[in-house]
């Protein structure tokens, strides 16, 4: 907490605070406890910070640029010590979503897997020109996935590591670290490529390996 009551999250010179100031928000609580939580996604340098399952600040951090310890209520050095009390930490190696940090805030258990994410497509582009194919899906962290693709809806191919690659040849398998995994197919990796904007009709799909 800093400036007389927000929630702070302190990154590497990127300090940002929630929007809501806890005094007045504690005012009306019915058990005066909150349930906080703080996410980096390092992949985008970003931030965010949750007050009772919904989110209290979204934006941009700093890259990690050196080493240091993690600290939980207290500035660097260990001074400025949170007066209060503090239980259930609980510390993830993966970003979570909002769904659930909303079922913890929920009174969810961290020692009980979530519910799995149902396997649907979220956004899908083609380039004609290039034939540069951008797919992203809904998925789970720790579990693979494949992508096929067919040109009649009965015969569906895996897509393979094209030549050249230290891979080539064999099938492409992503593993998910977040929940929703995004893939970009080049030009020269998509099986159709340019050629695919004459085809009459290109289906695909993602598969749980």
């Amino acid at each position: 907490m800093r400036n007389n009551g927000f929630l702070h999250q302190a990154h590497w010179g990127a300090d940002t605070n929630g929007a809501t100031n806890l005094n007045d928000y504690l005012a009306t609580d019915e058990d005066g406890w909150v349930h906080a939580a703080w996410v980096y996604d390092g992949a985008t340098d970003t931030g965010q910070i949750y007050l009772d399952g919904v989110i209290d600040y979204e934006g941009a951090k700093n890259a990690p640029n050196g080493s240091g310890n993690l600290i939980i209520g207290g500035r660097n050095g260990g001074e400025a010590g949170y007066v209060g009390l503090i239980d259930e930490i609980a510390i993830w190696s993966e970003v979570k979503s909002a769904d659930y940090i909303a079922a913890l805030a929920a009174g969810g258990s961290p020692l009980v897997a979530p519910t799995q994410n149902a396997l649907r497509v979220t956004t899908f582009s083609y380039n004609t020109g290039t034939g540069e194919l951008d797919i992203s899906w809904s998925s789970n962290v720790g579990e693979s996935y494949g992508l096929q693709y067919s040109l009649d809806l009965e015969t569906w191919v895996d897509w393979t590591w094209v030549a050249g690659h230290p891979l080539e040849g064999q099938v492409i398998t992503l593993e998910a670290d977040s929940d929703v995994t995004n893939f970009l197919l080049q030009g020269a990796t998509n099986p159709f490529g340019p050629a695919g904007a004459n085809l009459p009709s290109v289906y695909v799909r993602v598969l749980k390996k």
